[in-house]
């Protein structure tokens, strides 16, 4: 899946309009949605960054927010 479509499948999930089997799997979507946009944010962030630099950057940064989802 292309940036593009990450993106717009992050605006359907914002929205609401994404039909669900129930409420829950709504809310995990919708929360799943949310990181990826905030991993997109620390890449835009961390882009002028050496590639070395970047590593222990995105590592840092990203391992919260993906360590305890789907936990």
């Amino acid at each position: 899946m292309d940036a593009k479509a990450c993106f717009e499948l992050a605006d359907i999930l914002q929205e609401g309009s994404l039909r669900t089997v129930n409420e829950r799997d709504h809310a995990v979507e919708l929360e799943a949605a949310r990181r990826v946009d905030q991993l997109f944010e620390i890449e835009g962030e961390i882009q002028w960054l050496s590639a070395a630099a970047r590593l222990p950057a995105r590592q840092h940064r990203s391992t919260p927010l993906l360590s305890d989802f789907g936990a």
